[in-house]
């Protein structure tokens, strides 16, 4: 059994220190954006953790070499490679390089893969979100990530002895999303004001908390499906502005701008009792500064 520990310190309000792993994992994906901070949490002993990339880097091997390995025991694959930005050909690429991933599982004999996906695929709408919410994807992204999903559901109903599958539907992940993106300590960032004086809420998953989920969800064998995974309670943009040390530019919100987006996490507790993720801004900072979300100059 291996241990794959924190680099950093991180909160000691986390349920565990350290995640436990049964075998080896593949973590695809591994030199973007927030492959870099799952990667920098979860590295390890180096046999806890095959680290793949699109580019070679320290740490990462280029996935196309992977067939030229024989790694034993990998016992799932972290699909966090995939398109965010282009045209509609380009974003296509995440239902190939789900279905990439599906059949490198198969390869290696993994018994396991996780998907990214996104709240993108829910589109625009101002309530809490569920698993059973209607996808109304608003934008050429949202879209690409249901259309993975979707071929992902017919590629595992052709496989039926396929790898078990999860897909989690990302909220904003701290660290990477366009706010996080845009602080810099006493800089100044742009935020929608709303009526009731507050900015834009959004649920959001901590770098250290995605980590935990990926540990406990390979830790079960009976799990899978498509979930949801944000912490429930929406965190106020300004709040994380202010505890980023950055300052805020206000300006009205359009009418059609939705103030609050949360999601609903019922159905991933109940595989996951006690599972608490973190919403209060300090924290997600923390935490992004810990994931190595920044760089030495930053916060």
């Amino acid at each position: 059994m291996h241990f794959i520990g924190f680099l950093h310190q991180t909160r000691e309000a986390i349920s565990v220190s350290r995640v436990c792993l049964k075998e080896c994992k593949v973590l695809l994906g591994a030199s973007g954006k927030v492959g870099r901070m799952v990667r920098t949490l979860m590295q390890g002993d180096g046999s806890g953790l095959i680290c793949l990339g699109r580019s070679g880097a320290p740490g990462v091997m280029k996935w196309t070499d992977i067939e030229t390995q024989n790694f034993q025991g990998v016992q799932a694959v972290l699909a966090f490679w995939g398109v965010t930005s282009g045209d509609d050909r380009q974003l296509s690429r995440n239902a190939e390089l789900a279905i990439k991933a599906q059949e490198l599982a198969v390869t290696l004999g993994a018994e396991l893969v996780v998907h990214c996906s996104s709240v993108a695929v829910y589109g625009a709408q101002a309530k809490v979100l569920t698993e059973d919410t209607s996808l109304r994807p608003a934008n050429a992204y949202g879209q690409a990530k249901s259309d993975m999903e979707k071929a992902l559901a017919d590629w595992q109903a052709s496989h039926p002895g396929g790898p078990r599958t999860i897909v989690l539907r990302l909220a904003n992940i701290a660290g990477a999303d366009s706010l996080f993106g845009n602080l810099v300590p006493g800089g100044t960032v742009r935020l929608h004001s709303f009526p009731d004086g507050r900015g834009p809420c959004r649920s959001y998953i901590s770098p250290v908390d995605l980590v935990t989920v990926l540990g406990r969800l390979s830790s079960s064998a009976e799990i899978s499906g498509t979930f949801n995974l944000g912490a429930p309670v929406a965190t106020d943009m300004a709040d994380i502005v202010r505890a980023a040390g950055a300052k805020i530019e206000w300006e009205r919100a359009p009418r059609d701008a939705i103030q609050e987006v949360t999601v609903d996490m019922t159905q991933l507790v109940s595989h996951l009792p006690g599972l608490s993720l973190a919403h209060d801004a300090t924290t997600l900072v923390s935490d992004v500064h810990a994931a190595g979300g920044w760089s030495e100059s930053s916060l």
